[in-house]
């Protein structure tokens, strides 16, 4: 979104980061493409754990075509650090880890309940079936 674009859009309402530090958002406010009024929640997380300060001096050290990616970025690492504040992220990967470790598992004794009730031959034509369907 260009700046002039969001400002017009604003109506005079001022982004989610001037309006947490209750200030007037100015034409060149480095939040206001990021945090429009409506992300206030969003961006207190980003604030609680970062800083706006910090976040600002970030926004400021990037080129202008990484910020959009760099504040959803770390707007995420803030939600998530919100939610568990020992783990953030790697706490919902670990999880998504043990999730498919577990299915993994699970498919593993499907396939020795099914060699019950299938000869190894066909097993093992399913197998090289399935190994040629995961193939890139």
């Amino acid at each position: 979104m260009e700046r002039g674009e969001w400002k017009k859009s604003l109506r005079g309402k001022p982004c989610a980061a001037c309006k947490q530090q209750r200030k007037k958002c100015e034409e060149d406010c480095v939040f206001a493409p990021y945090f429009p009024a409506e992300s206030q929640q969003r961006f207190a997380m980003l604030h609680h754990v970062y800083g706006t300060s910090n976040v600002g001096n970030i926004l400021k050290e990037l080129d202008v075509s990484q910020r959009e990616e760099a504040m959803k970025t770390l707007a995420y690492q803030a939600e998530a650090r919100v939610r568990d504040p020992v783990h953030g992220c790697m706490g919902f990967i670990y999880n998504l880890e043990e999730k498919l470790e577990k299915r993994k598992m699970d498919v593993q004794r499907a396939k020795l309940e099914l060699a019950k009730y299938i000869s190894p031959e066909k097993i093992s034509e399913l197998m090289q079936n399935e190994a040629q369907h995961n193939q890139p």
